[in-house]
């Protein structure tokens, strides 16, 4: 067969599985090609190591969201070596190691990202914010990463670690519910009841100043403490 025939039936055989593909597939593949293309056109007018390895994260954090891995792995190398102090790249990096399962790794990166407190870049607004498996993502950055640099530190063990980094988290997003739903959490576990009460009020607070009803982790949690013994 000559080449010309295979490329054609190679592009035939990608058409054909891409028309096989569900509704909310190819919903999928086309949001993450729009993305590749808008940090692409941004790449190209990019002339700052701090803003390209930045694209370059946000391209990673993409990949890493459409499951995408061995990408999202070199599209970081690849912002490691333009610019290795990228708090961006840093983050993205622990999004990676928490896809890979490795929570360890994500504790290094997330906590270098929080050591390396330079501005943010520009571009973080093309990163998209979900991970594999995450449910609920966070829209607040702070938030969002005080959770998982939190939830990895506690997969391996660091709980005194996690609950700081849960009220640093609260310390500085002091309307956000997440943070103080973690600390409660982690109180009750701890059998300090009497925090954990006090945190769960303070979400109380929170709701009924912004007129909301109480979410269902608030509720679930709520309802734990009060059938647990004392």
């Amino acid at each position: 067969t000559d080449p010309d025939a295979r490329a054609l039936l190679t592009l035939r055989a990608e058409q054909l599985q891409e028309a096989a593909l569900p509704p909310e597939a190819k919903a999928a593949r086309a949001a993450l090609d729009a993305a590749l293309s808008a940090i692409s056109r941004a790449s190209s007018d990019a002339s700052s190591p701090s803003d390209r390895a930045a694209l370059a994260a946000a391209r990673a954090s993409w990949l890493i969201a459409h499951g995408d891995l061995a990408r999202a792995a070199a599209a970081l190398a690849e912002a490691a070596e333009i610019d290795p102090s990228s708090r961006l790249a840093f983050q993205v990096a622990g999004d990676l190691a928490l896809a890979q399962g490795d929570p360890a790794k994500a504790v290094t990166a997330y906590l270098t990202a929080r050591v390396n407190q330079e501005p943010a870049a520009d571009h973080a607004h093309l990163c998209t914010t979900a991970l594999p498996g995450e449910r609920g993502t966070e829209a607040n950055a702070t938030i969002r990463y005080t959770l998982r640099a939190a939830g990895a530190l506690e997969a391996v063990g660091a709980e005194e670690e996690a609950f700081e980094t849960l009220m640093n988290g609260h310390l500085e997003e002091e309307a956000a519910e997440a943070p103080l739903l973690g600390l409660a959490r982690i109180s009750l576990l701890r059998g300090n009841r009497d925090a954990a009460t006090s945190y769960l009020a303070a979400i109380r607070r929170l709701s009924d100043a912004a007129g909301e009803i109480p979410s269902p982790a608030y509720l679930a949690l709520l309802a734990k403490l009060e059938v647990e013994p004392s």
